[in-house]
């Protein structure tokens, strides 16, 4: 799924996920979920802009909160796993050029391919 390709409004903090466990805005974030909840992992990969996410990732990241909600609120389980293992919640952050560490250096706009430059996803018309 290109998050780019999609039109993921921000969350609005309505907590209307907090009753249903749903999201009630209806936009490209309903036709991605039915996918997150199938897949036994998800591998969410994003350009680093000022050391963060891009807007399209951060964006879909705040509207999984509804799937907090269902656990955490409502009390629900998610649906298990496809080998029927029950779900839990992992998140590992890959280190990045951006990172400094003893091998890396951080890195600039000189630092960055020709493709990252201009960005990953084309602009929407």
């Amino acid at each position: 799924v290109e998050l780019c390709r999609l039109r993921i409004a921000p969350c609005i903090a309505c907590d209307g996920c907090f009753r249903s466990g749903v999201c009630v805005v209806e936009d490209g974030f309903q036709s991605v979920l039915p996918q997150l909840l199938e897949a036994d992992a998800v591998v969410l990969a994003s350009p680093l802009y000022f050391l963060g996410l891009s807007g399209w990732a951060k964006a879909f990241i705040d509207r999984c909160q509804c799937l907090w909600a269902r656990r955490y609120i409502l009390h629900q389980p998610l649906p298990p796993t496809s080998d029927g293992r029950p779900r839990r919640a992992a998140m590992r952050r890959a280190p990045s050029a951006a990172t400094p560490g003893p091998s890396r250096r951080p890195t600039g706009w000189a630092g960055r391919s020709r493709a990252n430059a201009r960005g990953a996803c084309p602009t929407r018309g």
